[in-house]
């Protein structure tokens, strides 16, 4: 790929990285950021973001086939859509399900591990499709180990670099890990 489009890539990469490294900070994007709302605070960033992106793939230089242009472009417009659903959300993880193929460590973080070990019954009848609420997981034993090992590991880590451990600075931490993952993969063109 051309240095115009890579650094336009990275250049969007590093400002979404910026807006999401503020997810625990801002309570989710639900509190308060700068003495303003942090909701509205992130869904300005991604309209300025949008112009960057605007910005960046309007004019380029590179001797690249304006149709590999326009697709690192949509690309980059789809993570930056994929970014405001998850604010929009309001939940954990709330992500597209193609940020968890990219990592799958988000399904971890999913509502139904609590059910599963909370609420056993709910979660069997939830399971069977006895109520009308529907799961974007159901996991087993099986994946209840990994996240055991992978949560055991990430205290661990957080203990070992003298950082306090919380759910949501991890979450934070692999949401941050997946962004690059996405933009490598945004990068990736037919034909090259």
């Amino acid at each position: 790929m051309k240095n115009n489009i890579q650094t336009a890539l990275e250049t969007v990469n590093k400002e979404l990285q910026a807006l999401m490294s503020l997810y625990v900070e801002t309570e989710a994007f639900q509190g308060d950021f700068q003495d303003s709302d942090a909701w509205e605070y992130a869904l300005c960033e991604l309209n300025r973001i949008r112009g960057i992106i605007r910005q960046n793939f309007c004019d380029p230089t590179d001797d690249m086939p304006l149709w590999q242009v326009l697709l690192c472009a949509s690309n980059a417009y789809r993570i930056l859509d994929e970014t405001e659903f998850f604010i929009r959300q309001c939940e954990v993880p709330g992500v597209a399900t193609r940020w968890k193929k990219i990592n799958p460590r988000l399904i971890y973080f999913d509502c139904a591990f609590e059910l599963m070990e909370k609420c056993p019954d709910i979660y069997r009848d939830m399971r069977h499709g006895l109520t009308g609420i529907r799961l974007s997981c159901y996991p087993d034993q099986e994946l209840v180990r990994e996240r055991n090992a992978y949560f055991a590991a990430a205290k661990e880590e957080f203990a070992g670099s003298g950082r306090d451990f919380s759910e949501a600075q991890l979450f934070q931490d692999e949401l941050l890990r997946t962004l690059p993952m996405l933009f490598e993969e945004a990068a990736q063109l037919p034909g090259r």
